[in-house]
């Protein structure tokens, strides 16, 4: 994993085998909601944030839009510590409202992207920044 944000298969693939388990059809990765997921980490890590507000107060559903779509839903999931992919699913699915993000039956569309803080204040060194932007309702 690198400091820079990167595309995350691995996260999209853990949360298509969640939906797989309850039943649900896997979501599309997609290159424009890989995009909001890396610009969105990228903006945590400069600003030193984890909040799924960005440094200028948008949210999922715009940060989607500033990539060129227009959803009827978009929702986000962000964990940090999770030593690799399938730990930060297994949190999420751990956790009621990231549950019901992993398995939102109307949405069709994910993207994912890991980046790792530096030292922050709030985390130590290295801690992996994990982020999946969903999108539905085209």
């Amino acid at each position: 994993m690198s400091a820079a944000p990167l595309p995350c298969p691995a996260l999209e693939a853990g949360i298509n085998a969640a939906r797989a388990e309850a039943g649900l059809p896997p979501l599309v990765p997609h290159p424009a909601l890989r995009a909001a997921a890396m610009a969105h980490a990228a903006d945590l890590l400069g600003n030193g944030a984890f909040d799924h507000a960005g440094s200028d107060s948008s949210l999922p559903m715009e940060r989607v839009m500033r990539q060129g779509l227009s959803p009827r839903l978009a929702a986000e999931n962000i964990a940090m510590g999770q030593p690799d992919a399938a730990a930060a699913v297994a949190a999420w699915q751990g956790s009621e409202g990231h549950r019901a993000n992993n398995l939102e039956p109307t949405t069709t569309l994910v993207g994912a992207a890991e980046a790792r803080y530096g030292r922050l204040g709030l985390v130590s060194d290295d801690q992996p920044l994990w982020i999946a932007v969903f999108a539905a309702g085209f």
